[in-house]
């Protein structure tokens, strides 16, 4: 699981990290809109840091792990057909 995890959020890391703004470029979306939607996204990266987190105090690792697994993949997956 930790192969797959590490494997799974690089390739998402680097995927939206290096093509984001040419994503949005091709879909109409103005520089400011982009500034917008990334600086959302890196706060809702650093609150699901502070959330799982918290989940660790009150249930396993591993289901808290295989959430953060589940999500991953749905966002990969719903990144592939956007």
């Amino acid at each position: 699981m930790l192969y797959l995890i590490a494997t799974c959020h690089m390739f998402e890391a680097y995927y939206v990290g290096n093509s984001f703004k040419m994503i949005g470029y091709a879909g109409g979306l103005k520089d400011s809109a982009l500034t917008v939607i990334g600086s959302l996204g890196s706060l809702m990266s650093g609150c699901s840091k502070v959330t799982f987190a918290t989940l660790l105090d009150y249930f396993p690792f591993k289901y808290v792990y295989t959430a953060i697994i589940v999500t991953i993949i749905m966002a990969l997956t719903g990144i592939h057909y956007t």
